[in-house]
């Protein structure tokens, strides 16, 4: 890979995160912002940015996700039909389907933890059973 090459991937990858940024600003519960913190912030301000942070994460993991189904979709396109490419791009795929469900699966975990430690649901983070109504 040449440096134009390298410095132009570089350009690109971060201007696509830089939502990434945005998104994260708001973790920090806005009570425990700005001089008075130490005195503001409590036990459920950290539960609250614990949570902050999960969301932050599945977000985050599920547009990795997306990238990586992107990027394997693309391989296999641009292969010529080029068996070895073709491959790769599958694999890619696969790979990313399979890290989906692995975040999914690990959701589904926290959250049926959380709910049995704290007798029902904590707010801010809403059970994935939840979106059904």
């Amino acid at each position: 890979m040449t440096r134009k090459t390298f410095v132009v991937n570089l350009l690109v990858l971060t201007l696509l995160a830089l939502p990434m940024f945005v998104i994260a600003a708001g973790l920090v519960p806005t009570d425990c912002q700005g001089a008075q913190a130490a005195k503001d912030c409590g036990l459920s301000d950290l539960k609250t940015l614990i949570i902050y942070m999960i969301n932050f994460l599945l977000v985050s993991s599920g547009m990795v996700a997306l990238l990586f189904l992107v990027v394997g979709g693309v391989q296999m396109l641009m292969s010529g039909g080029n068996p070895e490419s073709i491959k790769k791009g599958k694999a890619t795929i696969s790979n990313a389907v399979l890290g989906l469900g692995i975040v999914l699966a690990s959701y589904l975990i926290i959250n049926i933890v959380v709910s049995q430690l704290s007798g029902g649901s904590l707010p801010g983070f809403q059970g994935i059973f939840q979106f059904w109504g």
